[in-house]
């Protein structure tokens, strides 16, 4: 398939047909080379631009975004999606409008801004039905129950859920059954039931390795190392994060890399081994100052500080939720807060009662947001 690709690429005869052949290998190369993808829709996007040819531009746009998304380049992702919309709708590409929203929606979820999110995730489920596109339409369920799951309102995710593994399993879309059961067994484990998930991450791990996809893989085993942490099987956690680490850290998708070195500090402290731990948050710190992804900065920050606090090391534990408060404010990310100053509250008897205040007050307001956001997907359904 990528020989014939690769061959069709290159022997294209007009600057069109380059640019269509450029769009179906980095349709291909997504999953595969996500280096290599960038660069073939930076140069397919320069092409059509070149020649007025609008939808081979908006396609070239759609992938150089899920490319800039991966590698945490919010900004450009956002930016290379917006155009993508803009381009779409403009010459009626039902295709790249419904991507492309599936995109901004991602993007709005990780700025906390769930009712947007909510909304063009259902936008792009309505489209999908429309055109009767069936796998369209489980990308949108699935992404509609991973945010859900954010959400807390896990029966809703559920439903959502089941109706996408259900729609995959009729028509063999083996790739979103993965997607699917996967954020399945994220609501068995939040639930307890880890077992459940862990039967669940098994037979997807089954599932890629037999339809050759190496990218999901380390999703796959950081979501089974997180089972396993809740469970106590420590060593288990350690082996299976070693290899999704390696496997992580060969590619180049390093928001995925990011989970895992924070899972390799919290099994360095369940094992004992608090220096390696504090290495290993240490490098994860560094690499989202790098990559300029706040969300998992905070993250980051919140289970650094943790660590921290079990260790007895309360100056280092204040100063890491300090930071984590500080850039949380300043960016309005609303969604570690209530864990941030729980945190501090604990560290700071004496101003305990205003910290408890402020996370009351967040958390009412992330259940309004989740409320807001259950129902208008409620009444889309019911539409």
């Amino acid at each position: 398939m990528l020989e014939a690709l690769e061959q069709k690429w290159k022997e294209a005869a007009t600057p069109k047909e380059r640019v269509d052949a450029a769009n179906q290998l980095a349709e291909y190369l997504v999953q595969a080379d996500m280096t290599r993808c960038l660069a073939l829709a930076e140069q397919a996007c320069d092409e059509a631009r070149a020649i007025g040819y609008v939808a081979g531009e908006a396609g070239a746009l759609r992938h150089r975004a899920v490319c800039r998304l991966v590698q945490a380049d919010l900004e450009g992702a956002d930016e290379d999606y917006q155009d993508a919309l803009e381009l779409s709708r403009r010459a009626g590409l039902v295709d790249i409008e419904a991507a492309s929203l599936l995109g901004l929606s991602t993007l709005r979820r990780k700025a906390t801004d769930y009712t947007e999110a909510m909304r063009l995730l259902l936008q792009a489920r309505q489209l999908r039905r429309q055109q009767g596109e069936f796998r369209g339409e489980v990308a949108a369920l699935n992404n509609l129950g991973a945010l859900c799951v954010e959400l807390g309102t896990y029966d809703q995710a559920m439903a959502f859920l089941l109706e996408g593994l259900t729609i995959a399993r009729q028509h063999q879309f083996q790739e979103y059954e993965v997607f699917c059961l996967s954020n399945i067994a994220g609501i068995k484990r939040e639930a307890g039931d880890l077992e459940g998930a862990i039967a669940d991450l098994g037979t997807c791990l089954a599932l890629a390795e037999a339809l050759g996809n190496r990218y999901v893989r380390p999703h796959l085993l950081a979501a089974l190392c997180e089972a396993y942490l809740k469970q106590g099987r420590i060593e288990e956690a350690l082996r299976v994060n070693e290899e999704a680490l390696a496997l992580a850290s060969a590619g180049t998708d390093r928001q995925v890399e990011l989970s895992l070195l924070v899972h390799l500090g919290t099994i360095c402290d369940e094992l004992g081994m608090p220096e390696a731990a504090e290495a290993a948050f240490t490098r994860a710190l560094e690499r989202t100052e790098r990559l300029g992804d706040l969300e998992r900065r905070l993250e980051t920050l919140c289970q650094a500080a943790a660590f921290y606090q079990r260790q007895d090391r309360p100056a280092e534990a204040r100063a890491t939720f300090e930071e984590a408060l500080a850039r949380a404010t300043a960016a309005g990310a609303r969604r570690h807060l209530p864990r941030i100053l729980h945190g501090l509250a604990a560290l700071h008897p004496e101003g305990a009662s205003a910290y408890r205040q402020q996370e009351e007050a967040i958390e009412t307001e992330l259940r309004l947001q989740a409320e807001q956001s259950r129902k208008l997907a409620l009444e889309a359904v019911g539409g």
